[in-house]
């Protein structure tokens, strides 16, 4: 049985990148001109969600639009919903579309400018769903939902911090979490090549000198650390690439 399919290109995002997004639905069944299309953007329109765009074609940036085999971009209808305060965009089928035809809803600059694209949320988020609802009968009657997924990534790499207890115990092991964050907080592995770390602290010690590589799961545990005389250590993380401190 013919399955219908949804991508997105790209298919993964870094978070806060400003970009051309595509999501790509190749349909199984046959669909009608009129048939109508609503894409859940599901976005709250705050500074961490991803920016709501407009709906006018005669923008240059951030603007949503539907494109179908053989016709021109065709604008969509801006939907609110406020019991869950977010945002979708319905769209109207201008021709017929076989099985097996793709139609393609598009956010960004219709120069494909990427300067001019939409905002990505904030957050990292993995398989970050948006969902398209089809009403072949064009009378708003939305049931069953297509599902496209994006992965939303860590952006670069911009601070460390580190995760330890504030007050320890002479001799008593404990552990020290590294998280490399980017510039929202997220963490992140997006890092230049051979990017080291080097982790030292005042009163040094041979096992408390290392050079920590970037972790793709961007954080990092350093186990049974002890301090065997009293005082106030200080930690310090230098980055080998920028000689960030």
């Amino acid at each position: 049985m013919r399955r219908s399919i949804c991508y997105c290109e790209p298919s993964a995002a870094l978070a806060g990148e400003i970009s051309n997004w595509k999501f790509i639905y190749t349909t199984a069944n046959h669909l009608p001109k009129g048939t109508k299309l609503r894409f859940d953007l599901e976005s709250k329109g705050r500074p961490i969600d991803w920016q709501i765009p407009k709906t006018n074609l005669k923008e240059k940036n951030n603007v949503i639009w539907l494109e179908t085999p053989n016709s021109k971009p065709t604008a969509g209808t801006e939907i609110q919903h406020p019991q869950s305060l977010t945002t979708s965009f319905e769209f109207s089928l201008p021709t017929d579309m076989k099985p097996g035809e793709s139609l393609s809803i598009h956010m960004g600059s219709l120069d494909q400018d990427p300067k001019a694209g939409t905002l990505c949320q904030k957050n990292v988020q993995r398989k970050r769903p948006f969902h398209l609802f089809i009403d072949p009968k064009g009378k708003g009657d939305y049931k069953e939902s297509e599902t496209f997924h994006l992965d939303v990534r860590g952006n670069l790499l911009k601070s460390l911090r580190v995760i330890a207890p504030s007050v320890v115990s002479r001799n008593k092991r404990f552990d020290m979490i590294v998280r490399f964050e980017d510039i929202y907080g997220n963490l992140t592995s997006n890092a230049p090549d051979g990017t080291l770390i080097d982790l030292s602290y005042q009163h040094l010690r041979e096992n408390l000198n290392w050079k920590l590589f970037v972790p793709e799961t961007g954080f990092i545990a350093l186990p049974n650390i002890y301090f065997n005389e009293p005082g106030i250590y200080t930690i310090q993380l230098r980055n080998l690439k920028t000689n960030e401190t």
